[in-house]
């Protein structure tokens, strides 16, 4: 960090402005106590928050150009047998007990988790999204749960489901409100954990779309009209940084309490 701050100075005593970014992706609950540091050296973030100065999520909904209308005639549900999963290898998680809440749910409804904090492992790896949806086609939803409950971290958990070939239904738990997940996905392309009571009466809805194909496929149709785009790179955004630098320094930023602060995350109290 003196590194970084060292150079942010004599980059100061240069001719033309320069912007200065920091690229975070991670929630504020992990890291928010390194970003303190960084008092008025960074003119704005490069994160998943949509206020930063270069918006970049893991994910975006991009409504199609073309609209076909014909993928509402396929049935999501078919050969689908089993109810939800989940991969999970990171055990920690902050505001809520991730893994404990997955096991309460498998109390009313069906749910197998895998990875590392289960021992129960298979042959796809972490990350290898490909090879978890050949493997576990048969189920109808994923547990998209993330490790902290901050605002607007949605993370590739959640936007690789929508995005792959599994068909399943996304059960999202992440973010201070389900505004968080609303103002970005399509329409009833998920459920969120929020909108629930209590964990029985997801798992009583969960089980009514399992046994209604008509409603499963609902939360479907966006496919018709939606593209998701997984990790959108903004290089028109950086292109405008490069040559209009002024239009962008700031003369001070205080970046750990914008874009990094603990209090844009939230406990889940939920039985």
């Amino acid at each position: 960090m003196s590194q970084i701050r060292q150079a942010h100075v004599e980059a100061q005593k240069l001719p033309s402005p320069s912007v200065w970014l920091i690229n975070g992706h991670e929630a504020p609950s992990w890291i928010a106590h390194k970003w303190k540091d960084f008092f008025n050296t960074f003119d704005g973030a490069v994160s998943y928050r949509r206020n930063s100065l270069v918006y970049r999520p893991y994910g975006m909904a991009f409504q199609k150009e073309n609209n076909s209308q014909t993928l509402e005639h396929i049935n999501y549900a078919e050969n689908k047998t089993k109810g939800a999963f989940a991969y999970v290898s990171n055990c920690a998680s902050h505001g809520y007990k991730r893994v404990e809440l997955m096991k309460q749910l498998s109390k009313y409804f069906h749910v197998d988790i895998y990875g590392k904090c289960t021992g129960r492992l298979t042959s796809c790896g972490r990350y290898k999204y490909d090879c978890i949806e050949r493997l576990h086609s048969q189920y109808h939803f994923y547990l998209s749960w993330e490790n902290s409950l901050c605002h607007d971290y949605i993370t590739e958990k959640f936007w690789k489901i929508l995005n792959g070939d599994g068909y399943y239904i996304p059960i999202a738990l992440g973010g201070l409100s389900v505004e968080d997940y609303a103002a970005v996905a399509p329409q009833d392309s998920f459920l969120h954990v929020y909108n629930f009571s209590s964990v029985e009466a997801l798992a009583g809805y969960m089980k009514t779309l399992t046994q209604d194909h008509l409603a499963f496929n609902r939360y479907h149709h966006w496919r018709d009209t939606y593209n998701i785009i997984l990790g959108p790179i903004q290089h028109c955004k950086y292109c405008e940084m490069a040559n209009f630098p002024s239009k962008f320094k700031r003369s001070k930023s205080n970046i750990a309490t914008e874009f990094n602060n603990p209090s844009q995350c939230r406990n889940l109290n939920i039985s």
